[in-house]
């Protein structure tokens, strides 16, 4: 979609913001110190702050938090994610509703940052008009959100530290996999949201992590697409089945329903995992832990998959702060 121009938007958010009874946000302040990012919304000269945040969605949120740089607000994007917004709200984060610029602009943040959302593309103009936006490509790995959060932030340092306490408990649990002979097997991941059945290959984060711990993909899953998953019909099942089948489940939009109870899909004698689906389909800190706790779990130790009550203790793991 093509960008308003700066002086339409800038109109804009003030006809907006009046007819909600609130004033234009104030001038900004001196100059401080900015750096040149490269974004989703293209090449963005941002404030090197870690206060004043405007945070698009709670993923943001949350990585911004684990960087020491918690975000003033965070909004609303998605349903189901209450174990998230817990967490955010417990670092001080306030959860507001999604996609309403008259709230960003009441809070005059000093920078706007979250995931590429396509709702958030026509109100791109609106944000902009409001403070600097930095909008993160969809799909986007751990070490790069770090990398460029640390840089807006100031908290490189942070945000290494971060991908470093990753980066180790990937290799000891990748040591523990292939100690218990399970190094190589192949990782069928699947959903159902009825009557449709979802399979997921190389464009989720999650994939990246399983080749990293030396697990493989069914070939029907080794394709990346836009968005991390692709349609399966009910006769192509058996392309799926594999030696560790995971079901994701979503009570929030699929009643909790399992593929594992599909009468097409044979999963004797495989190892199989009901895990959330919130835990698994995000890009964030939190969903990459949850992921090494599940792995963990089903291949190594025998023990459930990680539960949203689970969720602030694989949060501090992800922090080191447990």
């Amino acid at each position: 979609m093509e960008k308003f121009p700066q002086s339409l938007a800038i109109a804009a958010t003030a006809a907006l913001l009046t007819a909600c009874g609130a004033p234009p946000p104030a001038a900004p302040g001196p100059p401080g110190e900015t750096v040149t990012v490269q974004a989703a919304n293209g090449e963005v000269d941002a404030p090197v702050t870690d206060e004043g945040i405007w945070a698009l969605d709670v993923y943001t949120a949350l990585n911004l938090a684990a960087v020491g740089a918690a975000p003033d607000h965070a909004a609303r994007t998605h349903e189901g994610q209450e174990a998230r917004e817990e967490i955010a709200a417990g670092a001080g984060v306030e959860i507001v509703e999604g996609h309403e610029p008259e709230l960003a602009a009441a809070a005059e943040p000093s920078l706007i940052i979250g995931i590429d959302h396509p709702e958030h593309r026509p109100l791109l103009g609106l944000l902009e008009a409001i403070a600097p936006v930095v909008l993160i490509e969809e799909g986007t790995g751990v070490e790069a959100q770090m990398e460029l959060l640390g840089a807006v932030t100031g908290r490189s340092a942070e945000a290494a530290g971060v991908v470093g306490r990753l980066d180790a408990a990937v290799s000891a649990l990748a040591a523990r996999i292939e100690e218990a002979g399970r190094a190589g097997q192949e990782v069928s991941v699947l959903q159902e949201y009825p009557p449709v059945i979802y399979a997921y290959d190389s464009g989720t984060q999650f994939s990246g992590l399983l080749a990293d711990l030396g697990l493989d993909r069914p070939e029907a899953q080794s394709g990346g697409s836009e968005w991390g998953y692709t349609e399966v019909s009910e006769e192509n099942l058996e392309d799926h089945e594999a030696e560790v089948v995971v079901a994701l489940v979503d009570d929030a939009y699929a009643e909790g329903r399992s593929v594992l109870d599909h009468p097409m899909l044979d999963t004797s004698g495989a190892t199989t995992l009901e895990a959330e689906s919130s835990g698994w389909y995000n890009n964030d800190v939190l969903s990459a832990w949850w992921v090494l706790h599940d792995v963990r779990a089903a291949l190594v130790d025998g023990e459930p998959p990680a539960a949203f009550a689970d969720a602030p203790a694989l949060w501090s793991e992800a922090t080191g702060s447990s």
